[in-house]
């Protein structure tokens, strides 16, 4: 029997491609619910010039407690990157809620006098407002975004029970979620049901959790910015209003913000053919 490691001896940096190499290396930061698989096409995208990493929210694994902000997931990361104890300056990359715990990264190595290399986030919301109410988010909601994640990453729709979801009862909705996973082809008939446990629970930890950046980010934060889905029924001129106020916003946390409209949709932008594109402007973007 496999006994889980005590959380604060769990390890969440993952090679992805670590060859001996000059360059930077890049530590890639996953979204809600995500694993650092999630980046497998980015970084073959980018080729072999650069060591790469990912990092492992914790709680995917559902032995592990996810972390409730954004604060005490960088600080576990960075713990894990003092460990490997990289010697020259660190790429950071965060899709999605990764990109804010990329961004607490950064600021927190900014303080501690240490180089960022660069700073790339993924269609990240920007931070909350001091003023702003929190934003309460129902279990149904979360099962609702959860599901649509899936369809949207996988680009099929899943037949489940919308009473099911409403329910708020995880007991039915996981398994129900599972058994259309495997009718629509996207898991095996034999896949362990654990991994979507604790995808949720990660999930949810990150809808629920409030962040506001104690300082702005002392150099150029590089952002991506996508469409929606090209099935869902909205308005460019929404969209690009939208992208208007997340600059604006993120124009108040760092020095300066470089911007790039990118292809897709915040999933398929990880995905062939997009990601090629991505793959292309970070290249270009973050050059030295």
């Amino acid at each position: 029997m496999n006994v889980p490691l005590p959380v604060d001896q769990s390890n969440p940096l993952v090679p992805l491609h670590a060859p001996h190499s000059v360059e930077c290396p890049v530590f890639c930061i996953p979204g809600a619910g995500a694993s650092v698989t999630s980046f497998v096409e980015f970084v073959n995208a980018l080729g072999e010039k650069w060591p790469i990493y990912g990092l492992q929210p914790r709680g995917i694994d559902i032995g592990e407690q996810p972390h409730e902000s954004v604060e005490d997931a960088a600080i576990y990361n960075l713990h894990a990157l003092a460990r490997f104890n990289p010697t020259r300056p660190m790429h950071l990359v965060g899709h999605s809620h990764g990109g804010l715990v990329a961004f607490e990264m950064a600021l927190r190595l900014q303080e501690q006098g240490r180089s960022v290399a660069s700073l790339t986030l993924i269609d990240t919301d920007p931070p909350d407002s001091i003023g702003e109410a929190p934003h309460q988010v129902s279990t149904a909601e979360i099962f609702r975004e959860f599901t649509e994640a899936f369809e949207d990453t996988f680009d099929k729709a899943l037949d489940i029970d919308q009473a099911v979801i409403a329910s708020g009862e995880r007991e039915c909705f996981v398994p129900a979620l599972h058994a259309a996973l495997i009718r629509a082809r996207v898991l095996p008939l034999r896949d362990n049901i654990s991994m979507l446990h604790g995808s949720l629970a990660t999930f949810t930890a990150a809808c629920n959790c409030r962040y506001i950046p104690g300082r702005s980010y002392a150099d150029t934060l590089h952002l991506v910015q996508v469409g929606p889905r090209s099935s869902r029924c909205v308005c460019m001129d929404d969209v690009r209003e939208k992208w208007g106020i997340y600059a604006a916003s993120w124009r108040r946390h760092a020095a300066a913000v470089d911007i790039w409209h990118g292809p897709g949709h915040h999933f398929s932008i990880l995905q062939a053919p997009q990601v090629h594109s991505l793959a292309k402007w970070w290249q270009q973007a973050t050059a030295l």
